[in-house]
């Protein structure tokens, strides 16, 4: 249903005030969950590094198997605990599934 709604040029998409979840244009069987960090969001690349590394473990411990997704993070989430992150993340994934079902 994805790949049809992505043809016809709907994306499906959600978001909070941290995070937007968006399909990828094109993916590949292949394709790996794809994190988004600004330079505005957090300028050093260490902080941008470090939250991608926080966010894709935090998809890998929710057991989220999906591939093709494109995260974006709005804002600098480098001073959350992990389990905040995760927590918003559980929400935000559940919210997407249901409205690509």
């Amino acid at each position: 249903m994805i790949n049809a709604q992505i043809q016809r040029g709907i994306k499906p998409r959600v978001s909070n005030p941290d995070f937007i979840i968006t399909t990828q244009k094109r993916f590949t069987k292949n394709a790996d969950i794809i994190v988004v960090v600004s330079k505005k969001v957090a300028k050093k690349a260490t902080e941008r590094n470090r939250i991608k590394r926080i966010i894709k473990e935090a998809i890998r411990s929710l057991g989220y198997q999906k591939m093709g997704l494109s995260i974006i993070v709005k804002r600098n989430i480098a001073n959350l605990k992990s389990s905040q992150i995760k927590s918003k993340l559980a929400s935000l994934v559940l919210e997407y599934d249901k409205k690509n079902l």
